[in-house]
């Protein structure tokens, strides 16, 4: 069980800043414990995946990277940040922040790749909350953003992402982790002001009295069509809706769906 994390550093008077996460043994995460505007991994702390990556797995609970993969070439999540909307407001309950993720997709299939993006309002105790989802566009280092509105209660919060190999997403205690051979999940904690910190350190005359909105609902991938019949082994006895045909001596393995009537090669997530 993860040892209580220390109260947030907060001076009333002080200007909120950029954070950079250390390493948080207690909780075994990054941890941002002073509040500013924002709080980020860095380039560093989560870089990697599975046994490539700093104190991996990074997670609150017991979800673990994927065993399989090359940095570089499959799934990882480089860096993780969270920040204030605002420049000079902290990251504070009812506030909108953002969170921005960057990933190294599947360099033969980054379309099938979907970071999913998470919150919990207590890192001692969290239970995970899908904000949504959001699929890679291109091969290479991609960045990735998602904004929500800060739950209430002032002291350390977090965020999740979820880089998931095809998949579908999850939520709560354990329905956050997709699991994978190719999956990376890491963590951010971070201190979070009250409404009433949060006045005391503004630089600008703002009215923080009320909660921000909710940002306007983002549209996250329910349903996508992928194929088994391209897939080496390796990816294709790691899909739960494949199934690797050995051959025989004159014709080679190859991935199929997993059905034992009515073969396609062709399913849905």
């Amino acid at each position: 069980t993860p040892s209580p994390t220390p109260s947030p550093t907060l001076s009333p008077t002080a200007t909120p800043r950029n954070i950079i996460a250390m390493y948080g043994s207690g909780l075994g995460v990054p941890i941002c414990n002073e509040i500013g505007t924002s709080c980020t991994t860095g380039d560093s702390l989560v870089r990697a995946v599975g046994r490539d990556e700093s104190n991996s797995p990074n997670s609150l609970d017991s979800c673990s990277d994927g065993t399989r993969g090359t940095h570089l070439v499959d799934e990882s999540i480089e860096s993780i940040a969270v920040r204030s909307l605002s420049s000079t407001q902290p990251l504070r309950e009812g506030a909108t922040a953002e969170i921005v993720a960057v990933v190294w997709p599947w360099t033969n299939g980054y379309y099938q790749d979907t970071a999913d993006f998470y919150y919990a309002d207590n890192a001692d105790d969290p239970y995970w909350v899908l904000i949504g989802s959001v699929v890679p566009t291109g091969n290479g280092y991609q960045t990735l953003a998602m904004r929500y509105t800060i739950p209430p209660g002032d002291g350390v919060q977090a965020v999740r992402v979820n880089f998931r190999w095809r998949g579908r997403p999850g939520g709560g205690y354990g329905g956050s982790c997709s699991g994978g051979n190719y999956d990376d999940v890491d963590d951010l904690a971070f201190a979070v002001a009250s409404f009433a910190d949060a006045s005391h350190m503004a630089q600008e005359e703002e009215d923080i009295s009320m909660p921000s909105p909710p940002p306007e609902p983002i549209d996250t991938p329910s349903e996508q069509v992928f194929t088994c019949d391209s897939l080496d082994r390796s990816r294709c006895t790691s899909d739960m809706g494949c199934v690797w045909n050995r051959g025989g001596r004159k014709k080679k393995g190859r991935c199929r769906v997993g059905a034992k009537k009515g073969w396609s090669n062709d399913f849905k997530w």
